[in-house]
């Protein structure tokens, strides 16, 4: 009986053991189903020495936005011309200038009387955008030629509403290209200074604004002949300024009356016809800007090199030799 009883004791002590074993693994099933699953992210694989070097010594840079890019306005030049002995000289002298200006930049070439194959061919090989436009006007006058040209770029622009900063660049004139950049902060209108060469000596004056800072306090004239009721309102010529060109064609933009007299007239000698075309622009020194800062740069330059009119080359070649000076023996 004793060995009996011994007997169903430790079979009821090994049966206790085993559901206490069970009811732990259940417990631990519970623990794990109500813990919350964690996604473990992918691995990364490993940078090799050069590649983990290259990682810390380049940091992020920022994103760049549209807005953060500067954007310049259009530059648009007016050259008047016609076919003569230094017209090439002239034509390439100033498309150099203008090919280091940078981008964007509109070269508009007014010729007189047609398109010419000369002038065609300088302008192809330029490297600089451009429009080679005509003035058909049948006179001999110079004066009278010149404003036709001009009046067709006034024209030109008006038609096509380009927007952008427009100035006379005469072929004649010596220009540094700062003078270019320096017109992409006009905003409205603005003015420098020019250095003349006058009389027969080599002597230079000053034509141009007086400026403290970008303001205007006073003019550089060139002495003339000139009676007192016809005195210049602002002493300057066409190389001293640049305008807004939507001043021409936009004149709710500036708050203005239609402009459709902005142009350039015939009539008025010693500097009156550039004085009257600017006061159609503006009002006072007060809306004229001085570039560069204080007026303190000589940018363009007026030499009177022209010589007296002789005959040209077809298309600049000589078909027919010359008689020689020195034979060759």
């Amino acid at each position: 009986m004793s060995l009996f009883h011994e007997g169903v004791i430790e079979t009821e002590t090994m049966g206790t053991r085993v559901k206490e074993s069970k009811t732990v693994l259940v417990e631990k099933e519970l623990e794990l189903i109500d813990e919350p699953q964690i996604q473990e992210s992918p691995p990364v694989r490993a940078l090799l020495d050069d590649e983990a070097d290259f990682a810390e010594s380049s940091p992020a840079l920022p994103a760049i936005e549209e807005s953060d890019i500067p954007v310049k306005k259009l530059l648009i030049i007016v050259t008047i011309t016609s076919v003569r002995p230094q017209q090439a000289y002239y034509l390439n002298r100033l498309a150099h200038v203008l090919k280091a200006v940078q981008a964007p930049l509109l070269w508009l070439v007014v010729e007189w009387p047609e398109q010419s194959y000369e002038t065609a061919e300088i302008l192809r090989s330029s490297g600089v955008m451009y429009r080679h436009l005509i003035c058909r006007k049948n006179t001999t006058s110079v004066r009278k030629i010149a404003v036709c040209q001009r009046n067709n770029a006034i024209y030109h622009v008006k038609r096509h509403h380009l927007d952008g900063i427009m100035h006379f660049a005469d072929e004649e004139r010596s220009y540094s290209a700062d003078v270019f950049e320096e017109m992409q902060k006009i905003r409205r209108f603005g003015s420098w200074p020019v250095a003349i060469h006058v009389g027969t000596k080599y002597r230079a004056v000053l034509e141009g604004p007086i400026c403290k800072g970008n303001r205007v306090m006073g003019w550089h004239t060139v002495q003339t002949v000139q009676k007192k009721s016809s005195t210049r309102r602002f002493p300057i010529g066409f190389s001293a300024f640049a305008f807004n060109s939507t001043m021409m064609w936009d004149p709710q933009r500036w708050n203005r009356p239609p402009m459709d007299s902005v142009m350039v007239h015939s009539g008025g000698r010693g500097g009156l016809q550039e004085s009257r075309f600017i006061e159609k622009l503006v009002k006072n020194e007060r809306q004229v800007e001085g570039l560069p800062d204080n007026c303190s740069r000589v940018m363009v330059w007026n030499f009177n090199l022209e010589p007296p009119r002789v005959n040209y080359p077809t298309g600049w070649a000589l078909y027919k030799n010359l008689e020689p000076d020195m034979p060759v023996t």
